[in-house]
């Protein structure tokens, strides 16, 4: 299935420059039997640069005329890389002087070529799609080939794994498309064998994968597909960001996901419930949380920083270093390597220290935001 597959976009190929190549000699023909010596060549936004010089102008069949240059000298006609060969778009008609107004005009040549860069990375994406849709018809063929139960289920982990590779692809290229204002060409990432039964199979399988996923992340009851957590955004967008921030928090290895997402919700909630509205020791009052403070919080067995072990923060304590706890002078936040860190709005970072012999917790003393806590 994957041999004939690869030959999908070659065969386009030839029956798309072959059907260009009959269209650009019945021109000719037609120019000759009115005798007419030249030809407009059509000009379009994105061609590729060696094109894009000639595109849109007039030239000379014969090349006898002084004003315009020969058709196949100046762009390359009858040759594989020049005008009517492979992959080009362009057309040429009969152009009589005098009679006829110019329906092209060369376009921008940088603007072209912005255009063109697009374009190509248009194409490695759909050729991209192209390669997974046909791995994906290839492991489905041998899921109902084989007789094999442990063989089945491997190839069909790896058929729910890159099911959900080809939807984050075309969802990249479908992104693509939107920002810089392109059209999705479909017909370039169809494929033989990726039939619509095979397709069927492949939003199941990502659905499938995601759960997967999801529960590996200690997620127990996660949303049954990826566009349904997607839609949460826009539904439920406190659960989305709380339920997003935990998943990267496992990923980094913040956090275990031995710890749970319900433990992990749980813990925020008591969190609001039980520090949030505090007053500190120098009158600050406490407003919310950083998704790095509960990290701190619940603690991690291998930090992927220091690669030690860091120990949690009971609530207490915390509430304790922040009402009774003696206040340090504000700071300015700065990375490992000395630089300031910067708010979304641009502002310097400043924290501020609140001790006891049992932790110490950071909040931010402008918006009164639990940064984070150590143990002592």
């Amino acid at each position: 299935r994957v041999s004939r597959g690869l030959g999908d976009l070659y065969k386009r190929q030839a029956v798309m420059t072959g059907i260009s190549q009959t269209a650009g000699q019945m021109q000719l023909d037609l120019a000759a039997e009115m005798d007419c010596d030249l030809v407009e060549v059509t000009a379009h936004m994105g061609a590729r640069p060696s094109h894009a010089l000639w595109q849109g102008k007039v030239y000379s069949i014969s090349g006898k005329s002084k004003k315009y240059p020969k058709l196949s000298t100046a762009t390359g006609y009858g040759t594989g890389d020049g005008l009517k060969g492979w992959n080009c778009r362009h057309d040429f008609y009969p152009f009589f002087e005098g009679i006829s107004e110019r329906a092209n005009l060369p376009v921008d040549v940088t603007e072209n070529n912005r255009q063109y860069e697009l374009s190509q990375k248009q194409r490695a994406m759909e050729r991209s799609i192209r390669a997974t849709k046909r791995r994906l018809a290839a492991y489905d063929g041998a899921i109902s080939e084989t007789e094999d139960e442990v063989l089945k289920r491997r190839l069909q982990n790896q058929f729910e794994r890159h099911s959900a590779i080809l939807k984050t692809k075309e969802k990249r290229l479908s992104e693509f498309c939107d920002t810089n204002d392109l059209y999705p060409e479909k017909d370039r990432v169809r494929v033989v064998g990726f039939n619509k039964s095979v397709s069927q199979k492949a939003v199941y399988g990502n659905n499938r994968y995601f759960v997967k996923q999801m529960k590996s992340y200690g997620i127990e009851n996660p949303p049954k597909s990826l566009d349904i957590f997607e839609n949460m955004k826009y539904n439920n967008s406190p659960e989305y960001k709380l339920m997003n921030a935990y998943i990267t928090s496992v990923k980094k290895g913040k956090i275990s996901p031995l710890v749970g997402y319900d433990h992990y919700k749980k813990l925020h909630n008591e969190i609001n419930n039980s520090l949030v509205g505090l007053t500190t020791t120098n009158g600050i009052e406490i407003t919310g949380q950083s998704d790095h403070f509960i990290e701190r919080v619940i603690g991690v067995i291998k930090d992927p920083d220091t690669g030690k072990k860091r120990l949690g923060v009971e609530l207490q304590d915390i509430q304790d270093a922040l009402t009774n706890g003696k206040a340090m002078k504000p700071k300015i936040s700065r990375d490992k390597n000395g630089n300031i860190l910067y708010d979304e709005d641009g502002k310097p970072k400043i924290s501020q220290l609140f001790v006891t012999d049992k932790c110490a917790v950071s909040i931010n003393p402008e918006t009164g935001v639990l940064i984070q806590c150590n143990p002592k």
